[in-house]
């Protein structure tokens, strides 16, 4: 499949948008109420990225099949798709417990190695915290070190630092900022998690965004999380946009939403944003429209 990555030195990879914005668009593989490989096949004419979003647990589990991983692979190269890889929610890499950190690194690089043919242009991992109640100094030094721990051993296996994206949660950029400038990886600027928590945006944006190589976008309505961007588009969207074309941001802005009203919401709402952003009329042409045939 293309490579959008090949110069592997680079922290902010081009990556040219079918649709034809300054940066690549993509979604999450959650979009219908179906299995992975359909989401991908019915998501692929409309986006440049499809979010593999990944889960394994003890009674179930939607890990791709060796054959399945092929099938994601021929659609990639059909659709001149690629692919980020999320990995499972309940790997704590943190966790103060080495048994649970051993197994949660062992957990990771499986689902690494399962999906390495598909040359994923970035591994989304989560550094939780909730496994430490206290936020004494001692504890977030120690849940620090545990994640440096697993961060190292993670880069044995996907071999290219850059590809690990280290989500913005809920705590501080500052409580892994660390982590990142000393091992190389890659940031995943959530900034549907900044609005949410009410972080300040212009600081993630100047602090964050040189190293970002994947955005996640979505809306946050009431106390829920992840729901559609807003329309007509909010000025936080338009303001965050502009900060994107203010530092040439390149890469993968990923609307991360799990179902379909909220997907064509959302697309229409990033359009929208993007022309009062730019003070232009987009055209997107490159893609057929949503609910069209293809």
């Amino acid at each position: 499949m293309v490579n959008r990555y090949s110069d592997q030195n680079t922290a902010c990879p081009t990556f040219s948008s079918a649709l034809r914005y300054p940066f690549g668009i993509g979604t999450t593989s959650c979009i219908y109420p179906e299995q992975l490989v359909v989401n991908v096949a019915k998501l692929a004419p409309h986006v440049d990225d499809i979010e593999l979003v990944l889960f394994e647990t003890d009674c179930q589990s939607n890990l791709p099949s060796p054959a399945e991983v092929k099938h994601l692979g021929e659609l990639a190269r059909s659709y001149d798709l690629t692919y980020t890889v999320h990995l499972p929610l309940d790997i704590m890499l943190g966790n103060e417990d080495e048994t649970i950190r051993r197994h949660s690194v062992v957990k990771a690089c499986n689902i690494i190695a399962l999906t390495a043919p598909l040359c994923p242009y970035g591994i989304i991992v989560h550094l939780e915290q909730q496994s430490f109640c206290s936020t004494s100094p001692e504890d977030i030094n120690h849940w620090k070190h545990q994640c440096a721990r697993s961060i190292r051993q993670l880069i044995q296996c996907v071999k290219q630092p850059q590809l690990l994206c280290i989500e913005t949660l809920s705590y501080p950029f500052c409580d892994i900022e660390e982590i990142i400038d000393n091992l190389s990886v890659s940031i995943c600027l959530d900034i549907g998690h900044v609005w949410y928590y009410r972080q300040d945006a212009d600081y993630y944006c100047k602090t964050c965004l040189p190293r970002t190589r994947v955005v996640h976008l979505h809306g946050h309505a009431g106390t829920g999380d992840h729901t559609a961007l807003s329309l007509p588009p909010d000025k936080q969207l338009v303001d965050f946009l502009s900060k994107l074309a203010a530092q040439n941001y390149q890469g993968l802005v990923t609307l991360e939403v799990f179902s379909e009203t909220d997907f064509h919401q959302s697309m229409r709402a990033l359009e929208g944003a993007q022309a009062l952003a730019h003070d232009t009329d987009i055209a997107v042409q490159a893609r057929p429209a949503l609910g069209s045939a293809t």
